[in-house]
């Protein structure tokens, strides 16, 4: 892993550091600017993986292959899913579309938008709730059966979701709390630029 610095908005990576001299670099990653010449007392600001916020989001997915024969387009989902936004659909690693767009074809007419038709969602999302409104089972329904194009081979349906993670708890100050993440922010302390 390289340490990273920045210098005037320039990301620099470096593999050896001694003393206050940094080699092995590798400058401008990332697609920032590399300037030939940077005036003395310019800040350089540390942005290892030391600085970094210990945060992961989760990432939830079900695979639905067994079941997925070219012909059954409705797939339970084992986790909770509240909204079709929250959630990304494939089908043999194509991402399908949830919601309805404008598309220009140009055999109905030359110019937009007298030539852009309606594609509509590739799926919808059916949530059955309880009483209390919680969520008791959320369904893909895809507008087409995925169809192979070997009948004999099925198709791979894959639902994910990405799950954040609050960094406190409800009612508390992220300085008061004991996680990973406040103690980071605590230990560090930060310049402003000039």
């Amino acid at each position: 892993m390289p340490g990273i610095v920045f210098i005037a908005g320039e990301r620099i990576e470096y593999f050896v550091k001694e003393g206050n001299t940094l080699r092995q670099l590798r400058r401008g990653t990332l697609g920032t600017g590399v300037k030939n010449v940077y005036e003395v007392g310019t800040n350089v600001y540390d942005q290892n993986i030391s600085k970094t916020v210990p945060y992961k989001d989760r990432t939830l997915v079900e695979h639905f292959n067994p079941y997925a024969d070219g012909l059954t387009n409705t797939f339970e989902i084992g986790f909770p899913v509240d909204s079709v936004d929250e959630i990304e659909v494939f089908v043999e690693g194509r991402r399908i579309r949830k919601s309805a767009i404008e598309v220009f074809n140009p055999t109905i007419a030359l110019d937009s938008p007298e030539g852009d038709t309606t594609s509509i969602e590739e799926f919808t999302l059916v949530i059955i709730k309880d009483e209390f409104g919680k969520t008791i089972s959320s369904t893909v329904v895809l507008n087409t059966a995925p169809l192979a194009a070997d009948p004999t081979i099925k198709v791979r349906v894959t639902v994910i979701k990405k799950v954040g993670q609050a960094w406190t708890l409800e009612g508390t100050n992220l300085g008061d709390s004991e996680n990973s993440i406040a103690r980071f922010l605590r230990a560090g302390t930060s310049a402003l630029p000039e």
